[in-house]
C-alpha cells in the first residue's frame, strides 16, 4: 500500500465531501451563497492549531479561549461601545506572539534553545 496514494485518496475524498457539504449549504433554504455562511472558521482553526502547537489538549484550551473571546465580544460591544474589531486584533496579537519565535528562528536559521531542566519555570 502506497503512503502517497493513501494520502492523495484521503485528500480527494475529504475535498469531495466538503464540496458536497458546501453545495447542500448553498442549495438549502436560501438557494444562494450568503455572506454569513462561513464566519472565518478556517482562520480560527489555523490560529487554534498554531496556538496549541498541534496538541489535542492545547487545542481544547485554545478553543475555549477563542470561544470565550468571540462570545464575550458581542456583549462587550453592546455594553461599552468598544468595536468588535478589537477582538480580532487581540486574536492577531496572540497568534503573532506565539508564531514570532518560530518565524524569527526560521528566517535567521537559528536552532531552538534546549530547555533548562533546573529552572523553576
Amino acid at each position: 500500500m502506497s503512503a502517497g496514494g493513501s494520502i492523495m485518496l484521503a485528500m480527494t475524498l475529504s475535498g469531495g465531501i466538503a464540496g458536497l457539504g458546501g453545495s447542500f449549504e448553498v442549495v438549502g433554504l436560501i438557494g444562494q451563497m450568503s455572506a454569513g455562511v462561513s464566519a472565518n472558521y478556517g482562520f480560527s482553526a489555523i490560529a487554534l492549531a498554531l496556538l496549541a502547537g498541534n496538541r489535542p489538549a492545547g487545542i481544547v484550551a485554545a478553543a475555549l479561549l477563542f470561544g470565550a473571546l468571540r462570545n464575550g465580544g458581542g456583549l462587550m460591544q453592546v455594553q461599552t461601545g468598544i468595536p468588535l474589531d478589537l477582538l480580532l486584533f487581540i486574536q492577531a496579537l496572540v497568534i503573532m506572539f506565539v508564531a514570532a519565535p518560530l518565524l524569527v528562528r526560521s528566517m535567521f536559521r537559528m536552532k531552538a534553545r534546549p530547555l533548562d531542566v533546573g529552572s523553576p519555570l
